[in-house]
């Protein structure tokens, strides 16, 4: 999957095709838009924002109520989820 910065504290994970992944890496959390449709990419990305960060990933946003990006949410351990 590819984890792209595209500004500061700002990324985007996804494949080239499917749903893709905000990351906003704030002062003192981090909030995450949208979860991945497969455990195994939920669980890269978590390791991917690991990587950039050590801040807890204290949010999930959830776009909508579409499965490929809510169904992996329950993996980010911690984190409220925030649905509209």
């Amino acid at each position: 999957a590819n984890f792209i910065d595209i500004a500061p504290g700002c990324f985007t994970y996804g494949m080239d095709e499917g749903p893709t992944s905000g990351v906003l890496v704030g002062s003192e959390r981090v909030m995450l838009i949208d979860a991945q449709p497969t455990q195994a990419l939920t669980r890269d990305l978590i390791c991917r924002v690991r990587e950039i960060t050590d801040k807890p990933i204290a949010y999930v946003a959830l776009t909508s109520s579409q499965p490929e990006r809510v169904r992996n949410a329950h993996l980010i351990k911690g984190a409220q989820l925030i649905a509209s």
